[in-house]
């Protein structure tokens, strides 16, 4: 595939600018003088990937030059409250800038893009906050630029908690402390499952139609809202247009579906689940012929890894090339978490076994707890 032009952020010196300028000078002195040659100054970082690193409660950058596939984390680099607190689900807004779900202090953090990704600790421009908040765990971006906020509200807790999902409308620009209030507020069903009591959104996406997707991590499923846009007001127990599972495969491991916990979609439309508790990423070629209420699901392909699979596909996305990435999550205290690309995945369908073309320790004890890969410059939209 040819890879399109790379955009470098017009405002990233990556904390090299008083160097870089040094060594201009020292050239054209030395070209003066009759000299030249010499070593080139070093090239600069223009393709980025962030990811929320929950343990660590800051966002990883990850930064490469033109290619993707050279993309390394950069432990000079990062941010997060000032105090490291659990954060999830970086997203950019359409206005450029990073947004970041502060769940412990019920908040969302921004960011400007250039401060976020070439200083180690740049303060929010903004801060987000609402009296509906409870747990902010994912965010995502309509077509329209409204910001929508998944709620988990501390479901994971021994008391069921139905979730919400908040409509904050054009958030963009948005300067200093704000308090907001929602333009539309949806309570989800709860889970009819016994096993599975608490609904416990970790990742939330808006396709091109406005079509609101989300992850429910306990209840082992994926759901739609059809024409997010449209509601208004405080709604309760609302039954979601579409939410489909796959939890009879005879052992838990054999599930397609266990646990999800963040969600893409490629160029051609096809939907890609990743989940916490499961090693491969789920594929469904057709969305729109998923049928509601289906606890049978079969996927049209499973991607796994060759050699060594992830401990986990607990995080997902496409780069700017139509790669997928997958992070995996710690299991265990010490457990490596990994992050890796398996290339632009092919038509086939069901079990595919792919040989990563990079692949490296994103923490030595990191653990995520949903949402997305957020790359910069953003890859197309689908």
């Amino acid at each position: 595939m040819q890879r399109p032009a790379t955009r470098t952020h017009s405002a990233l010196n990556y904390r090299r600018a008083p160097l870089l300028t040094a060594l201009l000078l020292a050239t054209a002195l030395l070209a003066a003088c009759g000299g030249g040659g010499g070593t080139p100054p070093p090239a600069e970082p223009n393709v980025f990937l962030l990811m929320a690193n929950t343990t660590a409660g800051r966002v990883e950058v990850m930064t490469a030059v033109d290619d993707p596939g050279d993309l390394k984390r950069d432990p000079g680099a990062g941010f997060g409250p000032t105090t490291p607190t659990p954060v999830h689900t970086p997203a950019y807004g359409p206005d450029g800038r990073i947004y970041v779900a502060d769940s412990a202090n019920a908040q969302i953090l921004v960011y400007d893009a250039a401060q976020a990704l070439a200083q180690a600790t740049p303060a929010p421009v903004a801060t987000l906050s609402s009296p509906a908040f409870v747990q902010p765990m994912a965010l995502a971006f309509s077509p329209e630029g409204a910001l929508w906020v998944a709620d988990r509200r501390n479901s994971v807790s021994t008391a069921p908690a139905a979730n919400r999902l908040f409509r904050l409308g054009v958030v963009t620009g948005l300067t200093g402390a704000q308090t907001l209030t929602p333009e539309a507020s949806i309570e989800l069903e709860l889970p009819n499952t016994a096993s599975a009591p608490n609904a416990t959104l970790s990742s939330i996406h808006l396709d091109t139609m406005g079509n609101l997707w989300f992850t429910d991590m306990l209840d082992w499923s994926v759901g739609r809202i059809d024409a997010a846009s449209l509601l208004t007001g405080d709604i309760t127990g609302y039954v979601p247009d579409l939410k489909f599972a796959s939890i009879t495969f005879g052992t838990p491991a054999d599930s397609p579906i266990r646990n999800p916990t963040s969600l893409a979609f490629d160029s051609l439309g096809r939907l890609y689940v990743g989940s916490v508790n499961q090693s491969f990423v789920a594929r469904y070629d057709v969305p729109a012929a998923l049928v509601d209420g289906e606890r049978e699901t079969v996927p049209s392909a499973t991607i796994r890894v060759l050699g060594a699979p992830l401990a986990n596909a607990a995080l997902i996305g496409f780069d700017q090339d139509g790669a997928l990435w997958v992070a995996s999550s710690a299991t265990t205290e010490g457990a490596k978490a990994e992050l890796m690309r398996l290339g632009v995945p092919g038509a086939a369908t069901g079990e595919i076994n792919l040989t990563p073309t990079a692949r490296f320790e994103w923490s030595n004890d990191g653990r995520t707890s949903g949402g997305a890969l957020l790359f910069h410059p953003p890859a197309t939209p689908n």
